[in-house]
């Protein structure tokens, strides 16, 4: 079950700023140019205006959420890491691999990849070679980069400090148990860490225990926001902690299973569910509502363009694209 659960987690996108060089987190759907990237049994790229398909590649693959670098999207699948131009959808270089790899975190031309053999890898993005790579144990998960560090962990239940150039391990901190997915960034430089006990944790820089808080379930989809971090469980319920003292600010039940990561969109959260309804949470009260109801199961998160909405449902066909026409906040009128 941790397996299929750190499949899902991953989720949710967070950009940040390193040394004045934007950093990518993989995201699904991936948002560049004029596309939405979709990651599901293979990548399809659709005309954000007409939501026409324009390219597909690796039809039928296992594939993980896509992320944005430079010129190229990074997708890890069952057959290893593809650069794929974004622009034509061809694969311009490949990495074959015995494991399963997690997205890539993209900073500075470098693109830093974990997987479940438990090997922390850089590779330069012009041709995929590799820079550096650190074995740890276990398997580790997509790393956050906070200034010149890395921040990972997994099933050994250790967060990890490595240093971004060389991959020396600079700290590391034994969590008591397996961790949940993907760590995130503290607004302090430090890194927050989840774990199947329950456990949300912040460290500092410089690994000290800032606060710990323990919820009622295992912690999963995560955004931090506006001093504030918000984790959906495993219970159905929505979580938010006051992001400097980790205490608990609101907790609201989500009403049904979390079919794809979270987003936040002008102070509200959405969270698309199983059965097809989308729902928009206030970060601040918590208070929530049924916004739209999608024939089908999203596939990714929804995707807020100007005064619409895009929904990625299953289909026999591929993910099909669902228009919610109105801004977020305002009734739903009409689905295409």
């Amino acid at each position: 079950m941790r397996k299929i659960l750190s499949s899902f987690v991953g989720l949710s996108l967070m950009v940040s700023v390193c040394a004045a060089q934007a950093v990518e987190y993989a995201s699904n759907p991936l948002t560049h140019a004029d596309q939405l990237v979709v990651s599901d049994q293979g990548i399809t790229a659709y005309d954000s205006a007409s939501l026409n398909i324009r390219w597909r590649q690796l039809t039928g693959e296992k594939t993980h959420e896509p992320v944005l670098a430079g010129d190229l999207i990074l997708v890890s699948s069952s057959s290893g890491l593809h650069a794929i131009e974004s622009d034509s959808g061809n694969v311009r270089w490949h990495i074959n691999t015995w494991t399963n790899l997690f997205p890539a975190t993209v900073g500075s031309g470098v693109a830093y990849l974990a997987s479940e053999e438990g090997v922390l890898r850089a590779l330069a993005l012009n041709r995929g070679e590799l820079l550096w790579q650190r074995h740890l144990p276990g398997w580790v998960y997509p790393p956050v980069i906070e200034g010149d560090r890395l921040y990972t962990g997994g099933s050994d239940g250790t967060v990890w400090a490595v240093d971004r150039n060389d991959g020396r391990v600079l700290w590391a901190r034994k969590l008591g148990q397996e961790m949940v997915y993907s760590p995130l960034s503290n607004r302090d430089g430090g890194v927050i860490v989840t774990t199947f006990a329950g456990d949300i944790l912040a460290f500092s820089a410089t690994g000290q225990l800032v606060w710990r808080t323990t919820l009622p379930t295992v912690p999963s989809s995560a955004v931090g926001l506006g001093g504030r971090f918000l984790f959906s469980g495993l219970d159905r319920q929505l979580y938010a902690l006051d992001g400097r003292t980790g205490d608990l600010l609101w907790s609201r039940p989500l009403g049904g299973r979390l079919a794809a990561p979270l987003v936040q969109h002008q102070g509200h959260l959405l969270a698309a569910l199983d059965d097809g309804r989308l729902i928009g949470f206030d970060i601040q009260t918590g208070k929530g509502r049924e916004l739209h109801q999608a024939d089908g199961e999203p596939v990714a998160s929804p995707a807020v363009q100007g005064d619409r909405t895009v929904l990625f449902v299953k289909s026999f066909k591929g993910p099909k694209a669902v228009i919610l026409k109105r801004r977020i906040g305002n009734n739903p009128v009409e689905e295409t």
